[in-house]
């Protein structure tokens, strides 16, 4: 009964997502990351500089990574874009757009940034057991 309910719960998610990409489903605020190193400076622009240039990010944390172990208050951009989503059988295949920009503050003052963009076509298959 209970491999019944998930299967049901799977196929459910499955159907919901395949219906969401039909079109060009978009989520999510990705600024030009261009402004870095001319409006926004290194050791120089604040969060509020940041803000304003950027908008509002989609989330925030925080990390402490090597070597110099500092933490760092992290804000996170992201924008999302699927498109050509069809369902073939029990496969999904469509493209996807995923843009993520990483802002990293120390004491409240830009230390850096990391950017990262793919667009790849992607194939889901689902095959219950």
């Amino acid at each position: 009964m209970a491999s019944t309910w998930l299967l049901l719960t799977v196929l459910l998610g499955l159907s919901g997502f395949a219906s969401a990409c039909v079109g060009t489903p978009e989520m999510g605020h990705f600024p030009d990351p261009r402004g870095f190193g001319s409006d926004l400076r290194r050791g120089i622009a604040t969060q509020a500089d940041v803000r304003e240039a950027l908008g509002e990010p989609s989330g925030s944390g925080g990390s402490l990574l090597p070597p110099d172990h500092r933490r760092h208050d992290v804000w996170y951009y992201q924008h999302m874009k699927a498109t050509g989503a069809k369902v073939e059988g029990e496969i999904i295949k469509g493209e996807m757009e995923h843009n993520v920009l990483l802002v990293f503050f120390n004491e409240g003052v830009l230390d850096g940034y990391l950017w990262y963009s793919n667009q790849n076509k992607f194939d889901g298959v689902w095959r219950p057991r």
